[in-house]
């Protein structure tokens, strides 16, 4: 998570882009932090894909 985190604070589009979908998450979750998580991962794994980071070279 520490790549994700570093990926954040180098692109401000992307950390907004987070942003939204974390606030967008919160407004509509219903089945709790299982839900959330689940929810946001694919978002992440696209992020770093996007960055250049293959999968392997991270843990989720």
């Amino acid at each position: 998570m520490l790549t994700f985190r570093d990926l954040l604070r180098k692109n401000a589009s992307l950390r907004q882009r987070y942003q939204d979908l974390k606030l967008e998450l919160e407004a509509t979750n219903t089945g709790g932090m299982a839900e959330y998580l689940a929810r946001k991962g694919p978002f992440i794994v696209t992020a770093l894909c996007e960055g250049g980071i293959r999968p392997g070279d991270y843990y989720l």
